[in-house]
């Protein structure tokens, strides 16, 4: 799946869903409850360097050396040097943020995933 993101200069442009639902967690977890501004705005702009990641403007994303705010703060530094606005870093790194939730397991999808599981292996 995909989104659509607008980032003033850089144009319209189509980002991917993270190749690893781990990444999608770190970066909700992280964001969840956080109030500083300034790491909600770097989680924003590492969320826009995931999505993009095919694009290879952003630098890549390496879990095991940083953290979400970390890799953020690089992409951040990049999109600003780029030019692109502030506006559109937070507005539309919380729209990826935001689908990045929709990626992680409910406990109902789980649930529902057993029993379609448990039957299929029942019935055959």
């Amino acid at each position: 799946m995909s989104i659509n993101l607008e980032l003033g200069k850089w144009g319209k442009l189509n980002g991917q869903d993270p190749q690893s639902l781990a990444i999608a967690f770190e970066f909700v977890t992280s964001w969840a409850g956080e109030e500083n501004t300034s790491t909600v705005c770097r989680l924003c702009a590492g969320a826009i360097g995931i999505y993009l990641e095919g694009y290879k403007r952003l630098p890549r994303y390496r879990p095991m050396k940083e953290s979400p705010a970390d890799y953020g703060y690089r992409c951040l530094e990049k999109m600003l040097a780029a030019g692109v606005l502030p506006k559109y870093i937070y507005q539309e790194g919380g729209k990826a943020l935001a689908h990045m939730t929709t990626l992680i397991p409910t406990d109902e999808e789980v649930t529902e995933n057993e029993n379609f599981t448990a039957s299929d292996q029942a019935g055959g």
